[in-house]
C-alpha cells in the first residue's frame, strides 16, 4: 500500500541530489532545482509523525548535485559533486542532526574535484572512486575518517581503469566497483575489489559476464552483490548477475 508524502514545510523541487536513512528519520539535501541551479538546502523526514524539518544552510556546503552522501551512525557526510557551472568540486560537509549544524569535510589531501563517484561506509571510513571531471573518467579515490577530519589516498596499483556511471558496495571486508562507462564511452563489464585495510586491488573476474553494464544498481546481500538493469551499449536492460567474493 503506497501513501502520500506530506509537501509541508518540504525543501523545494529537485534532483541530483542524496539521501540517507538515520535509523528514525530521512536527510535529503543538495541536487539541481529550477533552472538547473545548485542548491545548498535539504530537509528531514520523520515517516512516523509524516512531518518535514528544515535543515540548517550555516556553514552547509556549497551548493551542487552529482556528489555522494553517507550516513555514518551520526553525520550525514556529502562530498564532491558539480556546481552550477558544471564545475567539479572536492570540498564537502558532515551534517549532525541532533543539533542541526554543519561541520566542514577537509580538503587537506582530499581526492581530486569529480562528481559522479561512488561511495561505501565502511563503519570508521567513507571511501570515494572513480568518477569524472573536467580531465575525463577517473581511477582513483581516497578515504575519509570523520573521527580525525583526515583524507588518505587509495592506491592506483591493480585499480580498475577510470570509469563513470559505474556501481560499488561495501562487504564488510571490500568496496566491489563494477560496470561503468569507460574510455570512448564503452560499457565496461570489470571491476575490483578493494581491501581498505592493506590498500590492494584484486581484479574483479568477468569470464561469465556476457556484457558490461552501466548505469545500473548494485546491492549487498551479506554474501553476494546482485546487479541489474542499466544499459548495455545503447540498449536498456532487464538481467544482471550475482557476484560471490569467496569464489574467487
Amino acid at each position: 500500500v503506497w501513501t502520500p508524502i506530506s509537501n509541508q514545510q518540504a525543501p523545494e523541487p529537485r534532483g541530483g541530489h542524496t539521501v540517507v536513512w538515520t535509523g528514525t528519520e530521512m536527510v535529503i539535501w543538495g541536487g539541481f532545482g529550477k533552472n538547473e541551479v545548485a542548491l545548498s538546502t535539504g530537509g528531514r523526514y520523520n515517516p512516523s509523525t509524516n512531518v518535514w524539518t528544515p535543515i540548517s544552510n550555516q556553514q552547509a556546503p556549497e551548493p551542487r548535485g552529482g556528489h555522494t552522501a553517507v550516513w555514518t551512525g551520526q553525520h550525514m557526510t556529502v562530498w564532491g559533486g558539480f556546481n552550477d557551472n558544471n564545475t567539479p568540486i572536492n570540498t564537502g560537509g558532515r551534517y549532525d542532526p541532533s543539533v542541526n549544524k554543519w561541520v566542514p569535510v577537509s580538503i587537506k589531501e582530499a581526492p581530486v574535484a569529480r562528481g559522479g563517484h561512488t561511495v561505501v561506509w565502511t563503519g570508521i571510513e567513507m571511501i570515494i572512486w572513480g568518477g569524472t571531471n573536467q580531465n575525463g573518467y577517473l581511477n582513483t579515490g581516497g578515504k575519509y575518517d570523520p573521527s580525525t577530519d583526515k583524507w588518505a589516498p587509495i592506491s592506483v596499483k591493480d585499480a580498475p581503469m577510470a570509469r563513470f556511471g559505474h556501481t560499488s558496495i561495501w562487504t564488510e571486508k571490500y568496496m566491489i566497483v563494477w560496470g561503468g562507462y569507460g574510455r570512448n564511452g564503452v560499457s565496461l563489464r570489470g571491476g575490483g575489489k578493494y581491501d581498505s585495510s592493506t590498500d590492494r586491488w584484486t581484479p574483479l573476474s568477468d569470464m561469465t559476464i556476457p556484457s558490461g553494464q552501466v548505469l545500473h544498481t548494485a546491492i549487498w546481500t551479506d554474501t553476494q552483490m546482485i546487479v541489474w538493469g542499466g544499459t548495455s551499449g545503447k540498449n536498456l536492460i532487464n538481467t544482471g548477475n550475482k557476484y560471490t567474493p569467496i569464489c574467487e
